[in-house]
């Protein structure tokens, strides 16, 4: 799956809709541009606002999250590595099963090799389909 950004932040409307919790929010993301999806995040409510959520690779190269509201999709196929899961606080999630791994982001974002090579893994699947 892949989406194209449409804008970087949210619209008034829009913060209404998901949550006012995400007004100071920055999705380093830049507007046109192509991203690859790793997963996708049903939320329900909470902090972490409402509505379908993307996961991407940042400018930082790391994953982040935005909502779909700030793209367009460009391939609807998703992903055959996408196992359905929910996490503790309820958001329904599709996304590849190693991402469940406990600490998985902060492992990531922190460098630790063998989360790396299970990314690099992902991503040249996801990049391949």
């Amino acid at each position: 799956m892949r989406v194209k950004c449409i804008a970087d932040k949210l619209s008034a409307e829009q913060l209404r809709e998901l949550g006012p919790g995400l007004l100071s929010q920055e999705f380093h993301l830049r507007i046109g541009r192509e991203y690859l999806v790793y997963g996708l995040q049903f939320r329900f409510g909470g902090p972490g606002g409402i509505g379908v959520w993307i996961e991407y690779e940042t400018e930082l190269g790391y994953l982040g999250f935005a909502p779909m509201a700030l793209f367009d999709v460009v391939n609807p196929n998703v992903s055959r590595l996408w196992q359905f899961s929910f996490a503790s606080e309820g958001t329904a999630l599709l996304e590849p099963s190693s991402f469940r791994q406990e600490f998985y982001f902060d492992d990531l974002s922190s460098g630790v090799e063998s989360v790396l090579k299970d990314f690099e893994a992902v991503r040249r699947t996801l990049s391949s389909e």
